[in-house]
């Protein structure tokens, strides 16, 4: 199930000395309008970046907005995979839940700082851009290794499976059904397979001893069947095996070719423990890898969604605009009454662009467009 986050950016004046202050109070004053609605809000940390044009924040606009739906699915994705191959069902969600830096998802968006040592606040932001998309490309490559890494350990393991209990047993691979118990070889005595047709086995019951004479009487074991077929073994003297097949085919049971070999029963054994091996191997390996790329996935997505906040910002509000950011969880019930509080805190909506008057302003107007239709900044993100 997602939880559907509301991003914000209202406009809180000129960016001055008193701009802070300002955005403080108006932090109150929407606490105090959305209190009696009970939705979770936070107050969205973004970063001063280093100052730049209009016309340069519009060329990363495009770039940001498809960045940010990029590593939402990154990161549903990541936690889709953890959720299948680690078996969860949804009653132990909550003890398993995946988090950021330790961090649950909520207490980690309240408390986003962003990470100067990795993220330069004095490079330009169009370059912070390229190197998150990077990152995000080289997780992406990753996780397709890994993956198929996986995924081919669990073929093996489907083809194994299905030799035992899937296709006929004209087909069936036998050791996977017999044990060495089963089978008895010495110099005289021999263990046949019989593939006997489901609707004779009272027939096989009552007949099979008399189909020669050095047949050993009370022999036979049914090991498996499917719907068409049910699978017995039958112990004879071995100079007695010709004319049992004879007898046996006149009655449609088929004799199996197959010859049970102690070697072959053990190599077969072994070569599946390894495989479980390497599954239960690969896919502790994986989850490993899961868990901490969406720790950092989930990291680099806030960085992206706050250099979008920013960029959107200055593009709806002004160059030199305040503006104070917030996420807030709406519900389907309360999201119109949200929506209307935020109407009458922000006064119906001045932009920058309504008293500008320059050529540039009226052409950069219509490029701001990458968030919902508010006269503020105002889009969602979805988190599995």
């Amino acid at each position: 199930m997602a939880t559907r986050y509301l991003i914000l950016s209202l406009p809180t004046g000129e960016e001055d000395a008193g701009a802070s202050k300002y955005a403080d109070s108006f932090w109150d004053e929407l606490h105090r309008s959305l209190s009696g609605l009970h939705v979770p809000l936070y107050r969205l940390n973004v970063p001063k970046f280093r100052r730049t044009t209009l016309h340069v924040l519009d060329g990363v606009a495009d770039s940001l907005t498809n960045l940010n739906a990029e590593v939402q699915d990154l990161c549903n994705t990541i936690h889709q995979y953890i959720m299948e191959i680690g078996s969860v069902s949804a009653s132990k969600q909550k003890s398993t839940a995946v988090t950021i830096g330790g961090l649950s998802v909520d207490d980690y968006i309240s408390m986003f700082l962003w990470d100067e040592k990795k993220y330069c606040l004095e490079s330009p932001i169009k370059d912070l851009v390229s190197i998150i998309n990077s990152e995000i490309s080289n997780v992406k490559s990753d996780m397709k290794v890994k993956r198929a890494k996986y995924d081919d350990v669990q073929r093996k393991l489907r083809a194994v499976n299905r030799k035992q209990g899937v296709v006929s047993l004209k087909e069936i691979d036998f050791y996977g059904f017999l044990q060495p118990e089963d089978m008895v070889f010495s110099e005289h005595l021999v263990t046949l397979l019989v593939i006997v047709p489901i609707t004779s086995q009272k027939e096989w019951l009552s007949t099979y001893e008399f189909l020669d004479p050095l047949v050993v009487p009370r022999s036979t074991k049914k090991i498996y069947e499917d719907q068409e077929s049910a699978l017995y073994t039958i112990t004879l003297f071995a100079k007695a095996v010709p004319n049992f097949k004879d007898r046996a085919w006149k009655k449609h049971f088929q004799v199996s070719d197959f010859m049970f070999s102690p070697e072959a029963y053990e190599r077969r054994k072994q070569g599946i423990q390894e495989l479980v091996h390497d599954q239960e191997v690969t896919k502790a390996s994986l989850l490993q890898w899961l868990y901490g790329s969406y720790s950092e996935v989930f990291s680099r997505w806030m960085h992206v969604v706050t250099m979008l906040v920013f960029s959107e910002s200055r593009l709806r509000y002004g160059p030199h605009a305040g503006f104070l950011s917030v996420v807030l969880v709406p519900s389907m019930d309360n999201e119109g009454k949200i929506r209307n509080a935020l109407e009458e805190l922000t006064g119906g909506g001045k932009s920058y662009w309504n008293s500008a008057d320059s050529e540039d302003a009226f052409a950069l107007m219509g490029l701001v467009g990458q968030t919902d239709p508010y006269h503020y900044v105002s889009f969602s993100i979805k988190v599995v």
